[in-house]
């Protein structure tokens, strides 16, 4: 709730995306959003007061010059981990910490390259840090590596804040076994609302994906109006892209 994210996505990411919601989900996956859940968001919109009350009630109190310790005392200084090389995650961060400093959180940013700030995250060496999500052609890659046990474990290129829920691990594996479009959507409405309470990683922004293509001989390319996978090359969406394009017929 401290955080601005409208200008985040206005300054650091040049208005090329929006504020994410309580239900941590990109664009892609607008056709499996429950937007009741939605409607009643509070901890991803901005309430500067609502975000003091709350370090109020769990012992981060302010001393007298406003800086909040931790609840015994002692000084609380939270390192934010961004790549140097992410000029935008950078900007984001450099917000992020104005942010944190109105509501009396002291917060630095500890920007380093790239293979460095990777060996942190893997090593569990860091505090917090901007990074990316998983995605797919459903939100299951998504929660899998936000809030799955068998990530926990496993690589924790998914699961870097090492955070597991048995309940979203027994939802997720339900969701898997199903081929049945109404019991999916069910389910991911559960894992939305879970999502929602647990809060297991903080969302930002649907990140925005980037990509060219030619039409001039093929269609059925990704698009705006037709997000149904990326552009990128590495994703494990490009299988969909190589199963539905077009061929253009010669003239």
């Amino acid at each position: 709730m401290s955080i601005d994210r409208d200008a985040i996505t206005e300054i650091a990411m040049n208005n090329y995306t929006h504020p994410a919601d309580c239900t941590g989900l990109s664009d892609a996956y607008n056709s499996w959003r429950d937007e009741a859940l939605v409607a009643s968001c509070v901890w991803t919109k901005r309430d500067i007061e609502a975000a003091k009350a709350k370090f109020d009630e769990l012992g981060f109190k302010a001393g007298v010059d406003g800086t909040r310790t931790l609840p015994d005392g002692s000084p609380w200084n939270v390192e934010i981990s961004v790549m140097s090389s992410s000029s935008d995650w950078v900007s984001a961060t450099n917000i992020i910490v104005q942010n944190l400093a109105e509501v009396g959180v002291k917060a630095t940013v500890n920007s380093i390259d790239a293979g460095a700030i990777i060996a942190a995250f893997e090593n569990g060496d860091f505090d917090t840090g901007i990074v990316w999500s998983s995605g797919g052609p459903t939100p299951y890659q998504f929660y899998r590596g936000a809030m799955s046990e068998e990530t926990v474990s496993g690589t924790k290129y998914e699961n870097y804040h090492l955070f597991g829920s048995p309940e979203a691990t027994e939802l997720l594996s339900q969701f898997a076994a199903s081929s049945d479009e109404a019991q999916q959507k069910e389910i991911v409405n559960k894992l939305q609302a879970l999502f929602n309470e647990l809060a297991p990683v903080v969302p930002l922004y649907p990140g925005p994906e980037w990509g060219s293509y030619s039409t001039e001989r093929f269609t059925g390319w990704p698009s705006a109006d037709n997000p149904y996978a990326t552009l990128s090359y590495r994703a494990g969406t490009t299988v969909l892209v190589l199963t539905s394009l077009e061929p253009v017929a010669a003239e």
